[in-house]
Protein backbone atom coordinates (compact mmCIF):
# COMPACT_ATOMS: atom_id res chain seq x y z
CA UNK A 1 0.00 0.00 0.00
CA UNK A 2 1.02 3.57 -0.66
CA UNK A 3 0.57 6.02 2.20
CA UNK A 4 0.55 9.71 1.41
CA UNK A 5 3.34 10.77 3.74
CA UNK A 6 3.56 14.32 2.52
CA UNK A 7 -0.05 15.24 1.79
CA UNK A 8 0.71 18.91 1.18
CA UNK A 9 3.16 18.11 -1.61
CA UNK A 10 0.78 15.63 -3.21
CA UNK A 11 -2.07 18.10 -2.98
CA UNK A 12 0.08 20.84 -4.47
CA UNK A 13 0.99 18.70 -7.47
CA UNK A 14 -2.60 17.65 -8.03
CA UNK A 15 -4.17 21.01 -8.66
CA UNK A 16 -1.79 21.92 -11.46
CA UNK A 17 -2.46 18.51 -12.86
CA UNK A 18 -6.16 19.16 -12.81
CA UNK A 19 -5.55 22.46 -14.59
CA UNK A 20 -3.63 20.61 -17.30
CA UNK A 21 -6.43 18.07 -17.52
CA UNK A 22 -8.96 20.82 -18.13
CA UNK A 23 -6.78 22.28 -20.87
CA UNK A 24 -6.25 18.91 -22.52
CA UNK A 25 -9.85 17.76 -22.62
CA UNK A 26 -10.46 20.20 -25.45
CA UNK A 27 -7.14 19.66 -27.23
CA UNK A 28 -6.92 18.06 -30.65
CA UNK A 29 -4.04 16.31 -32.40
CA UNK A 30 -2.91 19.51 -34.13
CA UNK A 31 -2.60 21.46 -30.88
CA UNK A 32 0.87 22.03 -29.43
CA UNK A 33 1.84 20.45 -26.12
CA UNK A 34 0.28 21.89 -22.96
CA UNK A 35 2.92 22.66 -20.35
CA UNK A 36 2.98 23.74 -16.73
CA UNK A 37 5.54 23.83 -13.92
CA UNK A 38 5.17 21.41 -10.98
CA UNK A 39 6.03 22.04 -7.32
CA UNK A 40 9.66 21.02 -7.96
CA UNK A 41 9.98 23.63 -10.72
CA UNK A 42 10.03 20.98 -13.45
CA UNK A 43 8.18 21.60 -16.67
CA UNK A 44 5.45 19.01 -17.25
CA UNK A 45 4.12 18.78 -20.81
CA UNK A 46 1.32 16.65 -22.19
CA UNK A 47 1.18 16.26 -25.95
CA UNK A 48 -2.16 14.43 -26.02
CA UNK A 49 -5.29 14.45 -23.92
CA UNK A 50 -5.19 12.09 -20.92
CA UNK A 51 -6.94 8.81 -21.72
CA UNK A 52 -6.98 7.30 -18.19
CA UNK A 53 -7.47 9.54 -15.16
CA UNK A 54 -7.31 8.63 -11.46
CA UNK A 55 -8.79 11.28 -9.18
CA UNK A 56 -7.36 11.30 -5.66
CA UNK A 57 -10.02 13.39 -3.91
CA UNK A 58 -13.80 13.65 -4.18
CA UNK A 59 -13.42 17.26 -5.29
CA UNK A 60 -11.11 16.27 -8.13
CA UNK A 61 -13.67 13.68 -9.21
CA UNK A 62 -16.41 16.31 -9.37
CA UNK A 63 -14.21 18.77 -11.26
CA UNK A 64 -13.08 16.13 -13.74
CA UNK A 65 -16.66 15.14 -14.54
CA UNK A 66 -17.68 18.81 -14.73
CA UNK A 67 -14.89 19.40 -17.26
CA UNK A 68 -16.39 16.71 -19.47
CA UNK A 69 -13.68 14.11 -18.86
CA UNK A 70 -15.79 11.65 -16.87
CA UNK A 71 -15.43 8.95 -19.51
CA UNK A 72 -11.67 8.91 -18.91
CA UNK A 73 -11.91 8.42 -15.12
CA UNK A 74 -10.68 4.90 -14.28
CA UNK A 75 -10.09 5.16 -10.51
CA UNK A 76 -11.41 7.29 -7.65
CA UNK A 77 -11.05 7.40 -3.87
CA UNK A 78 -13.73 6.60 -1.33
CA UNK A 79 -16.46 9.22 -0.91
CA UNK A 80 -16.23 10.11 -4.60
CA UNK A 81 -19.97 9.81 -5.01
CA UNK A 82 -20.85 12.79 -7.17
CA UNK A 83 -21.86 12.83 -9.90
CA UNK A 84 -23.69 9.51 -9.54
CA UNK A 85 -21.63 8.00 -12.39
CA UNK A 86 -18.54 8.22 -10.16
CA UNK A 87 -20.02 5.54 -7.89
CA UNK A 88 -19.52 3.01 -10.70
CA UNK A 89 -15.74 3.64 -10.94
CA UNK A 90 -13.28 1.42 -9.01
CA UNK A 91 -12.09 2.84 -5.69
CA UNK A 92 -8.42 2.77 -4.71
CA UNK A 93 -8.78 3.65 -1.04
CA UNK A 94 -9.11 6.99 0.70
CA UNK A 95 -7.47 10.32 -0.07
CA UNK A 96 -4.98 9.71 2.75
CA UNK A 97 -4.26 6.04 2.04
CA UNK A 98 -4.09 4.92 -1.58
CA UNK A 99 -4.06 1.15 -2.16
CA UNK A 100 -2.38 0.55 -5.51
CA UNK A 101 -3.32 -3.13 -5.37
CA UNK A 102 -7.04 -2.51 -4.86
CA UNK A 103 -9.06 -3.92 -7.74
CA UNK A 104 -6.05 -3.94 -10.04
CA UNK A 105 -5.50 -0.22 -9.59
CA UNK A 106 -1.91 -0.50 -10.74
CA UNK A 107 -3.19 -1.35 -14.20
CA UNK A 108 -5.76 1.44 -14.01
CA UNK A 109 -3.37 4.28 -13.19
CA UNK A 110 -2.10 5.66 -16.38
CA UNK A 111 -1.98 9.07 -17.89
CA UNK A 112 -3.01 11.38 -15.08
CA UNK A 113 -3.48 11.56 -11.32
CA UNK A 114 -5.38 14.57 -10.01
CA UNK A 115 -6.30 15.57 -6.49
CA UNK A 116 -7.72 19.01 -7.19
CA UNK A 117 -6.59 20.60 -3.95
CA UNK A 118 -3.74 23.00 -4.56
CA UNK A 119 -2.61 24.22 -7.94
CA UNK A 120 0.28 22.21 -9.26
CA UNK A 121 0.71 18.93 -11.15
CA UNK A 122 1.64 15.40 -10.21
Amino acid sequence: MFTLANKKSVLARGALGLTLLLMLTSANADDPARCAVDDRDREVCLHNAAQRIATLSPGATELTYAAGAGAQVVAVVSYSDYPPEARQVASVGSHTRIDLEASGAGARFGDWLGDGESGRAT
